[in-house]
């Protein structure tokens, strides 16, 4: 099989050490964080070492030096010897022969559960220094599993023994793990573990403190080409770190992503430009006055990519006066880009929503269903003033199609 290389075109505007290029899927949290309230995200919680115990090092092998020796060297003997057990478990795991996939998944799960379980019945202290000085070993072990997100941003599955004790760091002490997270950075392994060190900067950025840092950790990730190359689920959920962002640079930054072509000059077909396309759908519905002006002043934003340019657009909430000027503006040449208007007309207005799980934004809950109906009726009257007063005469028949359909969506609610 042909290996490919990405090519990464980056606009000229990505390209600054203040742009953001970052990632993200679409989501919506739905059961309640661990240990809180729905969508809570974790705060500081270190109680004092009240128990005699003995410390032993579990500082192995790292490097020295790295960021993280300073933080934690010592743990109790008990604690360090739970880990190293719960290591050996996941490697007799990987070592078992005649497992069928489900029964292999069924077994590292279990392993997961009882090694949180484990690390939560400790004071958060001892759990948290006692991941510290795991981690700085460096060693790791496959569990098999996958990266998947439960509610909150914490990780449902983890693929790595690293990145579960990395994925409750943050749970236990999210300072600290941010703290360590300057050592996943350095170390820069894989994309799983940057993906979740970039989420122990976003859950303690609310006043924007790490919002630079966040800009330039997430260009360096989306300049990996290994990364880019063989991209996995961790580094698609590192694009949500574009919303929460939510600026103008980090929506051109995720538009240079759909740029991405193989070496022959195609679009590549490994997720990566349609986990982009969800980063920018949310980052549209999000800010939508932002976005669709930002779309409107540059008609070769998204040029490379007019089915969703035009899905986009079509996100325009007319009772808006910001976003009306950008969609008018917008229509004023949208014939001269067929596939954008065509999509356009198939979709405004587009409420469509998806439903998941994110590592650090919550999406805005779903519309009521009176809301959508008022929306039509907003957009369908507007259509219906541009056709009578020959606006876009270009373009009229287009506009005749959506009135169609607006005018039976609008129907339909008033039957019900």
């Amino acid at each position: 099989m042909k290996t490919q290389r990405l090519v990464h075109r980056r606009t000229a505007a990505c390209i600054g050490a203040t742009a953001l290029l970052t990632t993200g899927l679409l989501i919506l949290l739905l059961p309640s964080h661990p240990g809180g309230e729905a969508g809570e995200k974790p705060t500081r919680n270190r109680v004092a070492n009240s128990q005699d115990l003995p410390l032993t090092s579990l500082s192995g092998d790292g490097p020295k030096g790295s960021p993280s020796e300073s933080l934690v060297t010592e743990v109790p003997p008990a604690v360090a010897a739970t880990l190293t057990a719960f290591e050996a478990e996941f490697k007799a795991l990987a070592a078992e022969t005649g497992l069928t996939k489900e029964e292999r998944a069924t077994k590292a799960r279990a392993i997961l559960s009882r090694l949180r379980e484990a690390l939560r019945g400790l004071p958060a202290d001892q759990a948290a220094a006692a991941i510290v000085a795991f981690l700085n070993t460096r060693r790791d072990v496959s569990t098999g599993l996958g990266f998947t997100l439960a509610a909150g941003g914490v990780l449902e599955d983890a693929p790595t023994l690293r990145t579960s004790l990395l994925d409750l760091l943050g749970q236990f002490d999210p300072n600290l793990s941010v703290e360590y997270a300057r050592t996943v950075f350095a170390d820069r392994q894989n994309a799983e573990e940057w993906a979740l060190a970039l989420r122990s900067l976003g859950w303690q950025n609310q006043d924007g403190v790490h919002t630079a840092e966040l800009r330039t950790r997430l260009t360096e990730m989306l300049d990996n080409s290994a990364w880019l190359a063989q991209p996995g689920s961790g580094f698609f959920e590192s694009f949500d770190l574009a919303v929460h962002l939510g600026g103008t640079a980090e929506f051109s930054a995720m538009a240079s992503v759909m740029r991405l072509t193989d070496s022959d000059g195609n679009p590549v077909r490994n997720g990566t430009t349609h986990a982009a396309y969800l980063a920018l759908d949310r980052l549209t519905t999000m800010n939508p006055d932002q976005t669709l002006t930002q779309i409107a002043a540059d008609t070769d934003l998204l040029s490379w990519a007019p089915e969703h340019r035009g899905s986009l657009i079509a996100r325009a909430d007319v009772t808006s006066p910001a976003q009306l000027t950008a969609l008018e503006s917008c229509l004023a040449t949208i014939a001269t880009r067929p596939q954008e208007l065509e999509t356009f007309t198939t979709m405004f207005p587009n409420r469509n929503g998806t439903l998941g799980n994110a590592l650090v934004t919550t999406p805005p809950a779903q519309t009521p269903h009176e809301v959508l109906i008022a929306g039509d009726k907003a957009a369908l009257a507007t259509v219906n003033r541009r056709i009578q007063g020959g606006t876009y005469p270009v373009i009229e028949e287009n506009l005749r199609t959506i009135a169609a359909r607006l005018q039976g969506f609008v129907a339909s609610a008033g039957s019900q």
